[in-house]
This record gives structure tokens, sequence and C-alpha cells, in this order.
């Protein structure tokens, strides 16, 4: 199974995706003007990583509502 890795479908399904499902894709799930800047910043481009070593991935920044909550 080496050699695997995350699809954008899923990113995009986990993402804006999910934001639609709840009906607050006007608000989340996408980074554009007007959202409200809830994100993360990984250490590794997550497209490009084994999924057996997506594990290894550090969080380098993350923010709510446009505020630094977490910077590694």
């Amino acid at each position: 199974m080496s050699g695997r890795r995350i699809s954008r479908r899923s990113v995009h399904a986990n993402t804006i995706g999910a934001a639609y499902q709840i009906r607050l894709d006007a608000l989340v799930g996408s980074v554009e003007a007007g959202n409200r800047a809830d994100l993360i910043v990984l250490d590794q481009i997550i497209l490009e990583v084994d999924l057996h070593d997506i594990h290894r991935t550090n969080v380098v920044l993350t923010m709510m509502n446009g505020q630094m909550r977490h910077e590694d």
C-alpha cells in the first residue's frame, strides 16, 4: 500500500464539503474574503504525504476567527 496519498477530493470533502453539509459554507470551509479564517498550517504538503506517514505531519500554526491560537 506504499505510495498512496490523500486525494484532493478527500480534502474538499473534509473542508468546504463538510461546511456545505451543515449549511455554513458561506462562513467556513474555504479561505476567502468574508469567511472566518479558521485554518491550520502544516509542516508538509498534505497532498504529497504517504498515507502511512500522515501521522508525522505537524501543525505549525492554528487560526480561529482570524486570531492566532497556536504557533510552533
